[in-house]
């Protein structure tokens, strides 16, 4: 647990570490994906034009022409194929626009009946996902009465350097992985709590055994009772409460909605083309396994990594909160299925058992780490975790 009691470092219990989280974190990402919404409307604006009206600007001639070689075609790496993958931009008829320079046609008389324009592209849908769902955050802070996040909205009047648009991008890309639970500890913090027993969170942070940090945890984030054991015992129930966030909680909206966002973006080819970076997706995925696997203690496990492998189902569509591409290194990995609860007990369609307690016990670790999931379901709760079997 050395690693996870380092994250007691962030000062969780404190507003003051939260208020700098959401106000200078978040509020950078926020900044930053406005500025690229801003400078999608300008160029959707400047590029609504006929081409020769357009290429009079030496910012907007580079931004659809910069990298344009002599055989016609554009480097991969020069700016007018950034613009277009990132931005869309392009020239419409581009393949006539060539051809009749090849023809020896002046590039005034070449544009004639042509246009520029802008299409959607991945990057801006996702950028539109990261900014609406750091609106929603922000709404739900102040139908809370909590701290008031300041809202920027960007406005691009003029693009003098092209070079400029390649920053601005830049810039949002290292706020959007200052945000990332493997870079930053608060993120880690809010991510580990989307599933967690009592037990379990208590063990991963002690202050919050004290009730009252708990419950400005709770407030601050949405926590929620998941799935409470009907069991006689309170000690066995207070503790193997599953705790959670719902739909509609600033946790929520940070771990399924804006954390996943980013890592689509990451995810992109051209993304990590450009910037020389690999999808944060498996890096995050390949660490979480690590510090998972140095802590499995495989003899103590093995009977209930054996069950659920024997009950697991297979093909169906649970696929964990990040959407996580598990590899093939461990039979039967990343198994999932179905159990009823049944008082102390889980109870499988088949008839077999297992006990509660145990299989909170054995997957509590991954959940801390959403390399696992443990979700009600029903009347059922749905699980997906990692095992290893000897071979």
């Amino acid at each position: 647990m050395s690693e996870v009691n380092s994250y007691e470092n962030i000062r969780y219990w404190e507003e003051e570490c939260w208020r700098k989280y959401f106000i200078d974190i978040l509020g950078q990402l926020y900044r930053t994906s406005s500025t690229i919404l801003a400078i999608k409307e300008y160029l959707s604006e400047k590029l609504n034009k006929p081409l020769h009206e357009i290429l009079a600007d030496n910012a907007l001639f580079k931004i659809l022409l910069g990298g344009l070689k002599e055989d016609g075609c554009l480097s991969e790496d020069g700016l007018a194929v950034f613009c277009n993958k990132f931005f869309g931009t392009k020239i419409d008829k581009f393949d006539e626009f060539i051809g009749r320079l090849k023809a020896g046609i002046p590039i005034q008389k070449a544009c004639t009946g042509l246009s520029g324009m802008i299409e959607p592209t991945p990057f801006l849908n996702t950028v539109d996902k990261v900014v609406s769902s750091l609106k929603t955050i922000s709404g739900l802070f102040e139908e809370k009465g909590l701290m008031k996040l300041k809202i920027e909205e960007t406005k691009i009047s003029h693009i003098d350097d092209p070079r400029e648009v390649c920053e601005k991008v830049r810039d949002f890309i290292q706020a959007c992985l200052n945000v990332l639970p493997h870079y930053n500890p608060q993120t880690f913090f809010i991510t580990s709590l989307y599933r967690i027993t009592r037990k379990y969170m208590k063990l991963a942070y002690p202050k919050l055994s004290n009730e009252e940090t708990f419950n400005y945890i709770k407030k601050l984030l949405g926590l929620s009772e998941i799935i409470i054991p009907e069991v006689p015992d309170e000690n066995i129930k207070n503790e193997y409460t599953l705790w959670g966030f719902d739909k509609g909680s600033v946790g929520y909206e940070i771990t399924i909605n804006l954390v996943n966002a980013i890592f689509d973006i990451m995810d992109l080819d051209f993304v990590q083309k450009f910037f020389n970076i690999k999808s944060e997706r498996k890096i995050y995925l390949e660490r979480a396994l690590n510090a998972w696997h140095k802590t499995l203690q495989p003899s103590i496990w093995s009977d209930i990594m054996k069950e659920l492998y024997y009950i697991a189902s297979y093909g169906s569509s649970l696929v964990g909160i990040y959407r996580l591409d598990y590899s093939t290194k461990y039979p039967g990995f990343a198994i999932e299925g179905y159990l009823k609860p049944d008082g102390i007990n889980l109870k499988h369609d088949s008839g077999k058992t297992i006990l509660l307690t145990r299989f909170l016990d054995y997957v509590s670790p991954q959940l801390f780490l959403n390399i696992g999931l443990v979700d009600k379901w029903y009347d059922k709760i749905k699980w997906q975790v990692v095992v290893i079997l000897e071979r």
